[in-house]
């Protein structure tokens, strides 16, 4: 994505939970809860997951526990590459 020009490397307003259900792997909306943390360990949660600033390079770690199986979850992983904004064109 495109980093907003007025910070450099960054961008602001990301919505996480717009990943989640690629995330699930098709598994249909309710029948899973997802929980972003922007560490491995899974100790820091990342509130809210719906409006965030990344930045190049920013790892973020998503939970998903399925209602069905509770004691059974998996980790994805997402990497953010915030790349320069293209010039702006005079018209």
């Amino acid at each position: 994505m495109c980093e907003d020009p007025a910070t450099p490397g960054t961008r602001a307003g990301v919505d996480l939970t717009a990943l989640e259900m690629l995330i699930a792997g098709g598994n249909p909306a309710g029948s899973f809860s997802i929980e972003w943390y922007s560490d491995a360990g899974l100790t820091t949660a990342v509130m809210p997951a719906n409006d965030v600033s990344v930045s190049d390079g920013n790892t973020y770690y998503a939970r998903i526990i399925f209602d069905d199986a509770p004691m059974c979850e998996n980790v994805a992983i997402v990497t953010y590459e915030v790349g320069p904004a293209p010039p702006q064109q005079d018209l």
